[in-house]
């Protein structure tokens, strides 16, 4: 804990869950909140497709982990 207060400049993380249905295609509805709300508050990211923590930098450049972009859109390493 007191790596993850050092981190976060002595203020205790937020979490904020939010579940999307995959039966519609909102892959740049969910990067616009995502870095809505990392821009607001000091933090990372999950997706389900893997366990790499996005900052709000590799989410806006589009950079991927194992060859897939946050959300689990597939892009090019």
């Amino acid at each position: 804990m007191r790596s993850l207060l050092e981190h976060f400049h002595g203020e205790r993380p937020h979490s904020v869950c939010v579940d999307v249905s995959r039966h519609y295609s909102a892959e740049r509805e969910v990067e616009e909140f995502a870095v809505a709300i990392l821009r607001q508050f000091c933090g990372v990211a999950m997706d389900d497709e893997s366990d790499h923590l996005w900052t709000v930098e590799q989410i806006e450049a589009g950079e991927t982990h194992q060859g897939r972009r946050f959300f689990g859109n597939a892009g090019v390493a």
